[in-house]
């Protein structure tokens, strides 16, 4: 369940704004490097599949991340 409650009165909206933009470029650096890390070849082929498997997760869980950002920061306003 969810509540609705007027962000004016708990935050200020420009700080808060501020502060998701900072976490939300982090989040797509973070992003990058993983992708980049994926997209080599050699990654792929010679590194454990767990390892694979667990940067395939964090890229995911980052892209969730990221939209929930998205999808926060677009409340703001």
């Amino acid at each position: 369940a969810e509540i609705a409650v007027p962000l004016e009165d708990l935050i200020e909206i420009k700080k808060e704004k501020e502060r998701r933009e900072k976490e939300m470029e982090k989040v797509k650096d973070e992003m990058e490097k993983l992708k980049k890390r994926l997209s080599l070849s050699g990654f792929r082929e010679k590194a454990p599949k767990a390892v694979v498997e667990k940067t395939e997760r964090a890229y995911e869980e980052l892209k969730v991340k990221l939209e929930k950002l998205e999808s926060f920061k677009k409340t703001l306003g």
